[in-house]
């Protein structure tokens, strides 16, 4: 997974999350504002994402987020 610089478009199809890992993405830089649009999700873990640089500010609209856990 490391060479993947952004998240796959299906994860668009998708209505209901409870939990998204996202895990080792060296050279993923960021993640796309329609994360705050997924209304459902509970837990967003990010491990080892090391070119992140920012989140969207949109992920202040996940009403149901309870688990944010980011490590670089």
């Amino acid at each position: 997974y490391s060479s993947l610089t952004s998240l796959p478009n299906e994860l668009d199809n998708l209505t209901f999350y409870i939990t998204l890992d996202i895990s080792r993405y060296s050279s993923l830089a960021s993640l796309p504002n329609k994360f705050g649009n997924f209304i459902s999700f509970i837990i967003l873990d990010i491990y080892e994402c090391s070119s992140l640089i920012s989140i969207p500010n949109e992920l202040r609209n996940l009403e149901s987020l309870t688990t944010l856990d980011i490590i670089k």
